[in-house]
């Protein structure tokens, strides 16, 4: 398990903004220590905070900020996760995916 696919199943349906509680995603993911998951989360966050979703020649940031605490992270979505979340349960995974290999931007039918 990757953060993205952590937050597609712990994220609610409506909110924009999530903590991940480094202890929580260890154990979900299935990790013996702590560091480990911290390294795991930051790298893909970094990635992810660095995309750009694109649609009707808009471009926006996915996640607008982050803030790494001692226990966990707390990320703040923009409102284009509407669109990407809308019909596709993995829509966080699907962009880690493309983010490096589309140059940080993916783009919305």
């Amino acid at each position: 398990m990757n953060i993205a696919e952590y937050i597609e199943q712990n994220m609610d349906g409506t909110s924009y903004r999530m903590t991940v509680f480094y202890h929580r995603f260890k154990k979900e993911a299935g990790l013996k220590d702590i560091r480990t998951a911290k390294e795991w989360i930051e790298n893909d966050l970094l990635e992810l905070f660095k995309c750009k979703f694109m649609k009707r020649r808009l471009i926006s940031c996915i996640i607008v900020e982050l803030w790494f605490t001692a226990t966990g992270v707390v990320i703040d979505f923009s409102h284009w996760i509407n669109e990407l979340r809308k019909d596709n349960p993995h829509w966080l995974s699907d962009m880690l995916k493309q983010t490096i290999l589309k140059n940080y931007v993916v783009k919305g039918n």
